[in-house]
């Protein structure tokens, strides 16, 4: 990947490398598109949030599948936890997906949606 795609700079949209007034493309496809204004500009970062190389991480979706697994201290235990689609965090569910989060991604229908 950092062949194509440099992602210790574009994997997250921050203030270097998503200035106010560009056209971002989103859900896989160019059917959808929004332009940068002051209010989207305010919510980056100024740059990357992310200490490169990571050593251990957990990607987390919110399907469901890690009900009664028990997983959460080993989620927790992770240097970096992406978790899919604003999943819920309440302390009912603390056991089996842990509470740590350091990247938060939500698919526009979620965002319509919530």
């Amino acid at each position: 990947m950092e062949d194509c795609c440099d992602p210790a700079h574009l994997f997250a949209m921050t203030k270097m490398n998503s200035p106010m007034g560009k056209s971002m493309w989103y859900d896989g496809e160019f059917l959808y598109s929004f332009t940068i204004d002051n209010a989207t500009y305010s919510l980056f970062p100024q740059a990357t949030p992310f200490q490169l190389p990571l050593k251990k991480c957990a990607v987390v979706g919110n399907g469901g599948i890690l009900k009664k697994s028990d997983c959460g201290r080993q989620i927790d235990e992770a240097n970096f936890v992406m978790r899919c689609n604003l999943p819920p965090l309440s302390s009912e569910y603390i056991k089996d997906v842990g509470s740590k989060s350091h990247l938060v991604t939500a698919n526009p229908s979620i965002i319509r949606q919530r």
